[in-house]
């Protein structure tokens, strides 16, 4: 087995509201990283995560299940924690051993109650949390709603990656802005066909991208000063206390010394 250093693990916690798609998603994974040779299915209860009976015969998580997968030389152990609010503390407990949440979304309903939920979590113990709109083939699915819902709740710390040329059953593409390139896919999936973006697209991946990266470093600036600015009054405070102190020290030595001259005199 290959020995792996630390800076090439990652854990992660795959967090979303009950019925997100995080077990299919797990499927995929495994799949995609060779681990499984054929993807299960919930309806025919043989997926790796759901393998208690309880789970098998309601159709959703009931325990966490830990996997892991290699990708790109690193090793990504995953935690796949129950969705349905009835099982809060197992997803706690991933979000106190893992790095980094994963927030998926269902792209037909968008941020659902469990997502508030699950985020509520992740800014309790200071989790960073990458957003995941599943189900884009699904013809109901809008993932411009989506971004906008979830900038609407979060703000613009909301910084979209990747988004996509099409939803719904044309969906077959998309958009990565970090790495300015284009990934499609063909019917059956499989290795993606990487492509220049195209020059239609090119605006649309530049300027509001540029806009959401630099406006929450912007407001991380504007925090950062203000908070120097707050220590550097409060030690201006300490200091001029700590004058004081010492002036009324040295008048009330003077004070004393000359009644005691005053005494002997």
């Amino acid at each position: 087995m290959k020995v792996y250093q630390t800076n090439e693990i990652k854990n992660i916690a795959l967090l979303g509201n009950d019925g997100s798609g995080k077990t299919t998603l797990t499927e995929a994974l495994l799949f995609e990283s060779g681990i499984i040779k054929r993807r299960g299915r919930i309806t025919a209860k043989n997926t790796v995560s759901d393998y208690f009976p309880v789970e098998q015969e309601y159709g959703y998580s009931v325990f966490s299940t830990v996997f892991h997968v290699e990708w790109n030389g690193k090793k990504l152990n995953i935690i796949d924690c129950p969705g349905s609010d009835d099982f809060v503390g197992a997803a706690m407990t991933a979000l106190n051993v893992t790095d980094t949440a994963i927030l998926l979304l269902n792209g037909q309903y968008g941020p659902e109650v469990g997502t508030q939920n699950h985020f509520r979590y992740t800014e309790k113990l200071g989790k960073p949390v990458i957003f995941l709109v599943n189900q884009l083939d699904n013809e109901k699915c809008d993932y411009d709603m989506v971004l906008e819902q979830l900038q609407t709740i979060y703000g613009p710390k909301v910084v979209p990656v990747q988004y996509p040329l099409a939803t719904g059953p044309n969906f077959n593409s998309l958009i990565d802005v970090l790495l300015m390139k284009k990934y499609s896919w063909g019917p059956e999936g499989g290795a993606p066909i990487i492509e220049e973006i195209p020059a239609e697209e090119m605006e649309k991946a530049t300027e509001p991208v540029s806009y959401n990266i630099s406006e929450p470093t912007r407001q991380a600036e504007i925090s950062y000063a203000v908070f120097c600015l707050k220590k550097k009054k409060k030690t201006k405070e300490k200091s001029a206390v700590k004058k004081t102190n010492s002036n009324e020290t040295y008048r009330t030595q003077r004070i004393e010394l000359i009644q005691q001259i005053q005494h002997v005199t």
